[in-house]
Order: structure tokens, then C-alpha cells, then sequence
């Protein structure tokens, strides 16, 4: 299963223009991998490895398994502020 993820960005200087950036993750096996999907300088949308995450980290600083996708999906949800 693929996880599209699109972070908005609103630009100060143009309050009327809004950029995006455009995850794709995917659960292979126990870890979780998150690309970002760019346009290289030949204009083709390409696939850039950002994380590679084998375990879910937990608010309590632990670390446990990914229960499925929904679950890896949540974890993206919450940080994509962050990358």
C-alpha cells in the first residue's frame, strides 16, 4: 500500500500562493519508508528518499512495531511539519 501525504506551505511574501510537498511512503515488511516526490531539472517527477524508519518511535520515547499501515500513515500525519 502506497500513503500519499501533502504538506501545504503558505508563502509570506504571496499570502495568495500556497506550495505543497508531496510524500509517498510505503510499509515494506517492518519498516517504513518516506519519499517525496519532486520534479527534476528534466521537469519528470522523481521519488527522493527522506526516512527510512524500522520502528515506530512512541510519545513515551519507546519504540515498537509498525501495526499496519493506518498506523505508519497516523505517524506521517503527525510529523510531516517536521520534514
Amino acid at each position: 500500500m502506497t500513503i500519499t501525504t501533502i504538506k501545504e506551505i503558505p508563502d509570506a511574501a504571496h499570502p495568495d500562493i500556497i506550495k505543497t510537498r508531496t510524500f509517498k511512503s510505503e510499509l515494506a515488511g517492518s519498516v517504513l519508508i518516506i519519499k517525496e516526490l519532486v520534479v527534476d531539472e528534466n521537469n519528470q517527477e522523481v521519488e527522493m528518499l527522506l526516512v527510512t524508519q524500522p520502528w515506530k518511535p512512541n510519545p513515551d520515547g519507546t519504540r515498537s512495531n509498525w501495526i499496519n499501515e493506518d498506523d505508519a500513515s497516523n505517524w506521517i500525519e503527525s510529523i510531516k511539519n517536521t520534514l
